[in-house]
């Protein structure tokens, strides 16, 4: 009896780390990264929600989390980063808010083209001729309720 026990817990944590590793590669996986997992092509999120504009992070601050390499432009940017990192990474995996919520593809992003709402970061696809920042701002909350479904349709 004793060994059918020890047998059943082996198996329950071997599935439930097997489990956490999926977790952790499907997380991975659906954001908009480089190929070494930097986000947001090395711009510091937290300069999103403090400073006037965003500014890219500097290659000798770093952290990882959940697999992803973030860049910060300061120590301190790391450090608030690290305290509660779901408060800084943006919405949708970093890819562009307005075609999620469009037409449901992930579509990469110019990282100065961004809003934060709600204490929330969405980013943009920017061109010469197409600005889908602006096309979000003026019908954002029906483009947004689109985007959450849409999203959940790409994660899954």
């Amino acid at each position: 009896m004793p060994q059918k026990i020890t047998l059943l817990a082996f198996l329950i944590l071997f599935f439930y780390s097997f489990e956490s590793n999926q977790q952790e590669e499907i997380a991975i996986a659906y954001f908009n990264t480089t190929d070494q997992k930097l986000i947001v092509n090395g711009y510091d999120l937290v300069s999103y929600f403090h400073g006037d504009k965003p500014v890219k992070g500097n290659p000798s601050i770093t952290s990882r989390y959940r697999g992803l390499l973030f860049y910060f432009s300061s120590q301190d940017n790391k450090d608030l980063f690290i305290s509660d990192p779901l408060r800084y990474l943006p919405k949708y995996g970093g890819w562009c808010a307005y075609a999620i919520g469009d037409y449901g593809k992930k579509v990469d992003i110019d990282p100065l083209s961004y809003t934060v709402e709600n204490g929330e970061l969405y980013l943009f696809y920017k061109s010469y001729f197409n600005d889908t920042r602006e096309k979000w701002i003026k019908n954002h909350e029906t483009l947004k309720q689109n985007a959450e479904v849409n999203w959940q349709k790409i994660i899954h």
